[in-house]
């Protein structure tokens, strides 16, 4: 989903809660790291990198977390 806002960083988390519709299926959302407000306000949300250059880190680290996960549920 491409938000109809011109800086990203502007977004609340209100305001992506009323503008986001987050399919089925879908179990996180990864908001800018800028984004203000409370990010509970949107189902799964989490605030990625406020650098747009942390971005390959950040990644990695959430590949690490899927890989542990189905470590333990090889089912998923």
């Amino acid at each position: 989903m491409v938000p109809n806002i011109t800086v990203a960083a502007l977004m609340t988390a209100n305001w992506v809660a009323r503008h986001l519709t987050i399919p089925d299926g879908i179990d996180r959302v990864i908001l800018p790291g800028l984004c203000r407000a409370n990010i509970a306000e949107v189902p799964g949300a989490q605030l990625g990198p406020k650098n747009l250059r942390d971005l390959p880190e950040f990644f990695g680290k959430i590949l690490a977390e899927i890989c542990l996960a189905e470590e333990k549920d090889p089912s998923a």
